[in-house]
């Protein structure tokens, strides 16, 4: 996207030109990205993933600082890592469009500051903004429109320490969802995309136009809650049940009444998934802008994360949503693929497309 969160909080010293390793956080995992310069672009570096130990993280907020600090100094020796662009997580976030009268540049983050408990339910002395100027730049304009991304202060405080006792520089912050678009949404893209990031116990909903995040929403459904249903369903344990549902997905063969089974038992959670997409589909579709204008419809919605290899699961939201609905190439914007295989296969590298959008911040 435009820019990265908190670049103007936590701006990089200049004379640091070693690459940061793009670090995606969660409750269950780690992963990790580092991105090289080669004569034909980028290459894919160091990468990784590790787990997190239950309990460490909750909703992304560190709850045990010590085994938090640790698990960092662990990750820290094993890939080399010294400066890193970090993930925040979502949940915690607030992504909107705001309009406000068109002022001096100077004067925009004044201007912010004292009415962000409008738009957000933080307080401006507990949180952290950051904002990119959509429109109103032009002599003639009146108003400028501006995309604000805020976060609790709180939160940031505790990943700064932490980084900072495990021996790593966090250069930038950003929401998981900025760096999910800036992978997979081709650079200077025109148009509207939609994206369904489906991850183990979440669906993230994103919209961007023209490049800017404009929406961000978060679901509490993710391939945990599928994994579970199956495995009460057919009395499993759980990995069990996972392997199941990763081979065979809403695929239903009339020759094999398990995987009918399967099906009729992802189908309830599946079936929410796809309203959530849909409210928003079409709430986007349906509603006018900030200037009461007609938005451009969505052009294409686009799958990524783990559980966008869910077999059957593409073509269900596609005959459902009756739009375009394809999978995401989380290399887009790294290295054109007519003459670079990356070295991991494509459907794991879909679980890396907010690491590799947060390296791109060094690109």
């Amino acid at each position: 996207m435009k820019s990265g969160f908190f670049r103007r909080i936590f701006p990089p010293p200049e004379f640091l030109s070693t690459p940061a390793t793009g670090m995606d956080v969660s409750d269950e995992s780690i992963h990790l990205v580092e991105l090289v310069p080669a004569p034909d672009g980028l290459r894919l570096g160091r990468y990784g993933s590790e787990k997190v130990p239950e309990g460490v993280l909750k909703e992304g907020d560190p709850q045990d600082m010590p085994a938090f600090v640790e698990l960092l100094k662990q990750l820290r020796k094993k890939y080399g890592i010294k400066f890193a662009n970090v993930s925040l997580p979502e949940q915690h976030g607030y992504v909107l469009v705001v309009k406000i009268p068109k002022m001096e540049l100077k004067d925009v983050y004044s201007n912010i500051e004292l009415q962000l408990e409008e738009h957000v339910p933080l307080p401006a002395s507990e949180a952290v903004f950051s904002y990119d100027i959509v429109r109103g730049l032009e002599p003639d304009a009146r108003d400028m429109e501006l995309n604000l991304t805020a976060y609790p202060r709180a939160i940031i405080e505790k990943y700064v320490e932490a980084f900072a006792q495990a021996g790593i520089l966090p250069l930038r912050f950003e929401i998981e969802a900025h760096a999910t678009s800036r992978c997979v949404i081709p650079e200077d893209a025109p148009g509207v995309y939609m994206l369904v990031d489906l991850g183990l116990t979440r669906t993230g909903i994103y919209i961007v136009r023209d490049g800017y995040l404009r929406f961000s929403s978060t679901v509490n459904l993710g391939g945990n809650t599928l994994t579970k249903a199956l495995a009460r369903e057919l009395k499993l344990s759980f990995d069990e049940a996972d392997k199941l549902m990763q081979a065979n997905g809403l695929t239903s063969d009339p020759n094999d009444p398990q995987s009918t089974q399967i099906a009729r038992a992802l189908m309830p959670t599946i079936s929410a998934m796809q309203d959530e997409v849909n409210k928003h589909y079409m709430y986007w579709n349906t509603h006018t802008d900030n200037y009461g204008k007609q938005r451009p419809p969505i052009d294409q919605i686009t799958l990524v994360g783990g559980l966008a290899n869910l077999p059957g699961f593409p073509e269900y939201l596609e005959a459902n949503l009756k739009t375009h609905v394809n999978m995401a190439n989380v290399f887009v914007n790294v290295n054109p693929l007519e003459d670079y295989i990356p070295p991991i296969p494509y459907n794991y590298s879909l679980t890396y497309a907010p690491a590799i959008g947060l390296a791109l911040l060094q690109s």
